[in-house]
């Protein structure tokens, strides 16, 4: 059976990274049951924070006193937010709710003043950087495109066990791919591939493939990555299934797949 994984955007509480942290006011913990009235923040024995409408919560990471707190539904549609809790002082006061609905992916302090990096489901701002002064509201700020380290021309071994969603979020690999699919296609394929399996070897090329969740399945696409540098992208569900680049030869399995659909 082929595993799929969601892109971070759908990430949530199963993301959860952190058991307890020390604090002035004692250990921080999450306590309670989700299926029994929701879970919540525990900071020395006392109920520091928690929501009815979001009963799974976890704490996805610390800078000092300041812990940043997942929060779910459970569901997909928004599968988390996030929020910080100051445990150093009386009242544990916190922010807002904040977040992209995607996941929380490193903290940073830089004096007063902490952040935290979430993934976004725009493909070309794949990431957005919130960050609190300790004071006033969570600012966010949309970041744009980053190098996905394995770029055009690097062969196609590296790209073995990643996502072919990378291929459509990565600054390196837009130019090449807005030149064989226009700039239609190449929304049309941050679109379709998103949920993926890992991408693997077949034959001569490596091959990985996704769908649009929201669709259910119903549009996706493949991409495949030749050795001698050739670049393959099928996708359907939007009308006829569509092919951009030339195989040279029989499609790889992954492509003629999508193609039947």
């Amino acid at each position: 059976m082929r595993a799929w994984v969601l892109l971070a955007l759908l990430a949530g509480p199963a993301g959860a990274q952190v058991a307890s942290v020390d604090t002035p006011q004692g250990v921080a913990r999450v306590e309670g049951d989700p299926g029994d009235g929701g879970q919540w923040l525990s900071v020395g024995g006392a109920r520091a924070y928690g929501f009815a409408d979001f009963p799974y919560l976890w704490i996805e990471g610390s800078a000092g006193a300041l812990i940043l707190v997942g929060l779910s539904e459970g569901g997909t549609a928004c599968p988390s937010l996030y929020a910080w809790v100051d445990a150093s002082r009386p009242g544990f006061p916190a922010t807002d709710t904040f977040g992209t609905c995607g996941s929380a992916d490193g903290i940073a302090q830089d004096g007063g003043t902490v952040s935290v990096r979430i993934g976004s489901g725009d493909a070309e701002r794949p990431w957005s950087l919130f960050t609190w002064d300790g004071k006033g509201a969570v600012t966010e700020t949309p970041l744009g495109q980053e190098p996905s380290g394995s770029p055009p021309g690097a062969g196609p071994e590296a790209w073995v066990g990643r996502y072919a969603f990378d291929l459509f979020r990565s600054s390196d690999w837009r130019g090449p791919m807005v030149a064989l699919l226009g700039e239609e296609g190449y929304r049309a394929a941050q679109g379709a591939i998103q949920t993926a399996s890992p991408m693997e070897r077949q034959g001569a090329w490596v091959v990985g493939s996704g769908f649009d969740p929201l669709s259910g399945g119903d549009v996706g696409g493949a991409v495949a990555l030749g050795e001698d540098g050739r670049v393959l992208v099928a996708l359907y569900g939007q009308g006829a299934p569509v092919l951009y680049g030339d195989p040279g030869g029989p499609l790889p399995p992954g492509v003629a797949e999508a193609m039947a659909r």
